[in-house]
């Protein structure tokens, strides 16, 4: 009788091979549960768990190189945020629109900074930091509509998780303001075509630029014929 060496098929190697997150080291139960905190409707929460799930994996590794060489000439250099100050300046430049906007919607600006304070940290420190600043230079509010056209902006620029994350809840937003559909695709496309036309903004240094116009800020990017 023949004895087969054959190894049986084991049913957690097919679920891992087909698993798409197997392979990129994205954290799979960060994963999970970014989405159904999304769906609790926590999205601070979400965006915390994203972040986290995406740490350290292989597309995060390349997305922060990316960025890192898009702004070499920021390597390290520490980002500080003063809402007071910034408030006294006039509400068209970039500062005093950025201030009003976080104390109007009641944000903490460094509600997703990273607890390490590593200098090799300043690409994520300093993305932790950008998001609502990118809502005033492309002017995208924070509706649902401003928040997609901004994914739709930030993919095109930085090919990330997070904005992917994002993304991924059109149709589930669709789904329950069919209405709101038509308005929905122009945002986002809108965001893909400015994402695309855009100098990189990850390389622009706002901190240093509080004190412009916002429309002056658009035109050195290249966006400002797409924001009224």
């Amino acid at each position: 009788m023949m004895v087969s060496t054959t190894q049986p098929l084991q049913l957690k190697d097919w679920t891992k091979a087909l698993n798409p997150l197997a392979h990129t080291g994205i954290n799979g139960s960060e994963f999970r549960s970014a989405y159904a905190a999304f769906l609790k409707h926590e999205p601070v929460s979400a965006i915390n768990h994203i972040i986290a799930a995406g740490r350290g994996s292989h597309w995060q590794h390349w997305v922060d190189e990316r960025r890192a060489r898009q702004a070499a000439h920021l390597a390290n250099t520490p980002v500080s945020i003063n809402i007071p100050e910034l408030l006294e300046l006039p509400e068209f430049t970039l500062g005093g629109a950025y201030a009003r906007h976080i104390v109007n919607q009641g944000f903490d600006p460094e509600a997703f900074m990273s607890s390490s304070d590593s200098p090799e940290n300043w690409v994520e420190q300093r993305m932790a930091l950008s998001h609502d600043v990118y809502h005033i230079i492309t002017g995208f509010d924070g509706s649902p509509m401003g928040e997609f056209g901004l994914a739709g902006f930030c993919f095109v620029q930085f090919w990330d998780l997070l904005n992917a994350f994002v993304l991924s809840f059109l149709p589930l937003q669709i789904a329950s303001n069919f209405k709101q559909a038509p308005q929905l695709f122009g945002s986002l496309i809108k965001g893909f075509i400015m994402g695309m036309k855009s100098k990189p903004i990850f390389a622009y240094q706002f901190e240093a630029n509080w004190n412009k116009p916002v429309s002056e800020v658009r035109q050195e990017l290249g966006i400002s014929g797409f924001v009224k």
